[in-house]
C-alpha cells in the first residue's frame, strides 16, 4: 500500500516548491483514508488521517498546496474537502 500512496503524492500537479512532500507523515500510511472516494462513507478512515495530519511536521504546507490548488478531493493538511471548501469560500468573499 506505501507504494499506492507514493503513486498518489506523485501523481499531484507538479507545482515547485513541493519538497514538503518527502517529510509529510502520510507517506508511509494507508492511502485509502486520505482518498476514500465513494468506496466507504466510514468515518473511521477521516478520523485515522486526520490522527496522523494532526502530528504532522508540514501541515500547513499541506494544507496550503491544497487551498492554492483548489484540490476537491481527499484529506489534506487535516482538512477534508468540505472543509477546505468553506475556507475557499471565505478566502474568495474577502
Amino acid at each position: 500500500m506505501i507504494d499506492k500512496r507514493q503513486k498518489a503524492l506523485d501523481d499531484l500537479p507538479s507545482i515547485a516548491g513541493q519538497w514538503w512532500r518527502q517529510d509529510a507523515a502520510c507517506r508511509d500510511h494507508w492511502p485509502e483514508a486520505w482518498f476514500p472516494g465513494d468506496k466507504s462513507n466510514d468515518p473511521r478512515r477521516w478520523d485515522y488521517a486526520r490522527a496522523v495530519c494532526g502530528g504532522c511536521t508540514v501541515r500547513a504546507q499541506c494544507l496550503a498546496f491544497a487551498l492554492d490548488t483548489r484540490e476537491q478531493h481527499g484529506m489534506f493538511g487535516g482538512l477534508d474537502p468540505e472543509q477546505r471548501r468553506a475556507i475557499l469560500r471565505k478566502r474568495d468573499a474577502a
